[in-house]
């Protein structure tokens, strides 16, 4: 069963399930570009913002990572940091707490599904005990120990009950 480009655009844009997701799996095969002729990858590479560039490898993550600061609003800071977390991925968590350490050593009192930590980095410390995140505690307590913090930072948190009252 062939389908031409323009019928493939025009069911993806309409939202038909069973065959969006049959379609869009063509769209995804990135080894194909590998195949392509390496003046043709560069003059690809030209077009493509430096927004995009940065999650392909760690050469433009390290060269484009401060545009991430303005991709990710200052509300959503702290989700993004957990999601960094959650996936375990310990190099964009390295260039995050050398980058914003002053900023997180500056929150103090922390407080998450009722559990408040004493600052910000006892709580990243217990985020990634609870997610098996052993990749990032790691880098947490390497940093840690060169910034010369205090050791058993999990035992320093303390809970919260909010009751609300009618």
């Amino acid at each position: 069963m062939q389908i031409d480009l323009l019928e493939k655009v025009d069911l993806l844009e309409k939202g038909q399930p069973k065959k969006r997701e049959a379609l869009a799996q063509p769209f995804l095969k990135v080894e194909k570009v590998l195949e392509l002729p390496g003046e043709l990858v560069m003059m690809i590479k030209s077009y493509l913002p430096k927004s995009s560039l940065i999650f392909l490898n760690k050469y433009y993550y390290k060269k484009y990572h401060y545009l991430v600061k303005k991709m990710v609003d200052k509300n959503n800071f702290e989700n993004y940091l957990r999601d960094i977390i959650r996936r375990d991925n310990e190099f964009v968590f390295s260039q995050i707490l050398l980058d914003f350490h002053k900023n997180l050593s500056r929150i103090k009192n922390y407080v998450y599904k009722n559990i408040m930590y004493k600052n910000y980095f006892y709580f990243l410390t217990d985020y990634s005990i609870k997610n098996s995140s052993i990749k990032c505690r790691n880098v947490l307590n390497e940093f840690l120990k060169v910034q010369g913090l205090c050791q058993n930072r999990h035992k320093k948190n303390t809970f919260i009950h909010i009751r609300w009252k009618h």
